[in-house]
């Protein structure tokens, strides 16, 4: 499916999306960007801005520079915002944006945004094993995310009750073996199982008197 960009909104990128082309589509859609700027792409500084003087956030070190640059290789009559800080490791950020309204720590904290949602989706995946999305239109991925998600609740509120005692990965493999048993003994299991479900605190209420 083509991307689409609202106008307005922020769209935040690592190094591997900066391309020309492609950041001139996300402005062309009247939407910003923040994106991690590549090794050995130049650029001319047009304007230096004060740095400030404010306690940095946890793993910063220091914020090296915000500036107002162009890019030689693009639209030389378009300003860009450069803000370059470095982390505690040692390592170095460059990062480019169109948000020239923002205070350099902002779009830091943008850009660092971005790592927390990665970290999110490297959990997300290795949880649930998502290793591709099963379709391509825009509610593929959530409702495959909470289709797993489900899932997972499910077997845990089937674990406890049952009163399996080993982990999550060795009670799916007994479903699997179970889901090969003759179904006259598989419903008694089930029957005994769902009836523990129901005498979990919380998980069944009561339903209003006049309430269908």
């Amino acid at each position: 499916a083509a991307l689409r960009f609202c106008a307005g909104w922020t769209y935040i990128f690592d190094r591997g999306y900066f391309g020309f082309d492609f950041l001139t589509f996300v402005v062309s859609a009247g939407a910003h960007f923040v994106v991690r700027l590549k090794r050995g792409v130049p650029y001319e500084i047009v304007h230096r801005a004060p740095l400030p003087t404010t306690k940095l956030p946890a793993g910063l070190k220091a914020l090296s520079g915000d500036y107002t640059v162009t890019l030689p290789g693009w639209d030389r009559a378009a300003l860009l915002r450069l803000v370059v800080y470095q982390l505690t490791s040692g390592k170095v950020i460059s990062v480019l944006t169109t948000r020239h309204d923002l205070c350099a720590l902002s779009v830091v904290r943008l850009y660092k945004e971005r790592w927390t949602i990665e970290n999110w989706w490297r959990w997300i995946k290795r949880l649930y094993v998502i290793k591709a999305p099963l379709g391509q239109s825009e509610n593929a991925l959530p409702l495959q995310i909470v289709a797993a998600f489900v899932t997972d609740l499910l077997c845990r509120v089937f674990k406890h009750a049952g009163g399996f005692k080993g982990t999550l990965y060795e009670f799916i493999r007994t479903g699997r073996g179970l889901a090969l048993a003759p179904l006259n003994q598989l419903g008694v299991n089930l029957n005994s199982t769902l009836s523990a479900v129901a005498k979990l605190p919380g998980l069944i209420q009561p339903v209003a008197e006049g309430v269908p």
